[in-house]
């Protein structure tokens, strides 16, 4: 009996020595802006005046959710020593889209992770230093904000889609509400862009605004068609390249880079969308379908247990909520890097493949060729309209030249 006492002492001590090898090595913070303003009210929309900031715009409820979810990092990475707790540059990047909410997200965020200390503090009466976000232009980011970059091979999807039969069921099924929303707002609501009144909706009942009888009676079904445009829009198979293949390159980038030891970053912040997190999380296939919620964050860590590396990710669904651990299909909560990358080449695109797929690797894009020659034609029926009323309307004033007008004859 003290024989096999012994021998099951060994075997837990060894689990334990085993469990305890493992090294996090690297995190990567995806987290959506905090609460918002109404980002596309329709035309009649009663309460302007309640944003005083306008449209689009982080409030304050949002500063606070994004500081709660400062303090909840701080606590999971600094707490524990992962992080430092001074703002060290080597040790964290953090980067934004260029949008204002997601950067006064990223801003309030780190007020919380990390205020200055010791000779950090730089007025006594100020816990807040200055940490730098770095963005790019919105035009060109089509790594967290694919969706606002210009991808013509991505906007033929869409409109393939909206010729389809689970479309056309849709917007069938739900005609009714569009045409009451179009008559109650002065605005044409349809299925593609229904998203903007669920969203107006959604902002106005967060804040304890009034809403419109239309709104008020078919407030879930607003919310669960933008879930459904979410997904046709930017989850589905059929698009996923185009919004999730910069993003997921960009993503294996930065674990590659700590695998080969070249960087001593251990922590990237990246202040986006809920489309970015949708992106990430679909290109994984471990996306619910539903819209992440404001101040939302996906946490990607990066193990090493000896030659072995993996991958673990956790969402935290709201500040309130504690971080679930999510598991891809196919794959264990620990699921190594090479496998990973096996299960998302096809969604993993370098610049040269995205601008391939989006059909911007030639000169002159399909789509915006028939509008450089429509141009092109236009002007010269302009040029020669002007040619005639200069050398033909002149004439037609002239009757009967004098001598003295046989100079301008000539010309015309």
């Amino acid at each position: 009996m003290m024989k096999l006492c012994l021998l099951l002492l060994v075997l837990m001590t060894f689990v334990t020595l085993s469990m305890g090898a493992a090294t996090r090595e690297l995190v990567i913070l995806l987290f959506r802006h905090g609460d918002r303003s109404p980002s596309n009210p329709y035309a009649n929309y009663p309460h302007a005046s309640a944003w005083p900031q306008g449209y689009g715009q982080l409030t304050t409820i949002g500063m606070q959710e994004q500081y709660a979810l400062g303090g909840f990092i701080k606590q999971r990475y600094i707490s524990s020593g992962y992080l430092t707790t001074a703002y060290k540059r080597d040790d964290v990047y953090i980067r934004s889209t260029n949008a204002d909410r997601t950067i006064m997200s990223a801003l309030s965020q780190l007020s919380a992770v990390f205020p200055p200390t010791g000779d950090q503090v730089w007025d006594n009466s100020l816990i807040w230093q200055p940490i730098p976000v770095h963005n790019v232009p919105e035009s060109t980011d089509n790594i967290l904000k694919a969706f606002s970059t210009y991808c013509p091979a991505y906007t033929r999807a869409r409109e393939q889609f909206r010729r389809s039969d689970e479309f056309k069921e849709m917007a069938a099924k739900h005609q009714d509400l569009f045409s009451t929303i179009s008559q109650a707002t002065h605005d044409r609501a349809n299925l593609s862009n229904i998203w903007q009144f669920a969203d107006t909706s959604f902002c106005d009942k967060a804040h304890n605004l009034s809403l419109p009888t239309w709104a008020e009676n078919n407030f879930n079904t607003l919310i669960s068609l933008n879930n459904w445009d979410l997904r046709i829009s930017y989850g589905r198979k059929g698009v996923q390249q185009f919004m999730s293949g910069r993003l997921m390159w960009y993503f294996w980038q930065l674990v590659d880079a700590k695998m080969n030891d070249s960087v001593d970053i251990k922590a990237y912040f990246l202040s986006a969308h809920d489309v970015t997190i949708v992106s990430l999380l679909a290109a994984f296939n471990i996306w619910n379908e539903l819209q992440p919620p404001y101040a939302s964050l996906v946490m990607a860590e990066l193990f090493r247990d000896g030659d072995s590396w993996y991958l673990q990710f956790s969402f935290k669904n709201s500040t309130e909520a504690e971080a679930i651990i999510l598991s891809v299909p196919g794959c264990s909560p620990n699921c190594s890097v090479n496998k990973l990358k096996e299960l998302t080449k096809n969604v993993t695109l370098t610049e040269t493949e995205w601008k391939h797929a989006c059909g911007l690797d030639s000169n002159l894009d399909l789509v915006v060729l028939p509008y450089i020659i429509a141009i092109a034609i236009l002007s010269l029926i302009i040029i020669f309209l002007c040619f005639v009323w200069i050398l033909i309307i002149p004439c037609k004033r002239l009757s009967k030249p004098k001598k003295y007008d046989l100079l301008q004859s000539d010309r015309c």
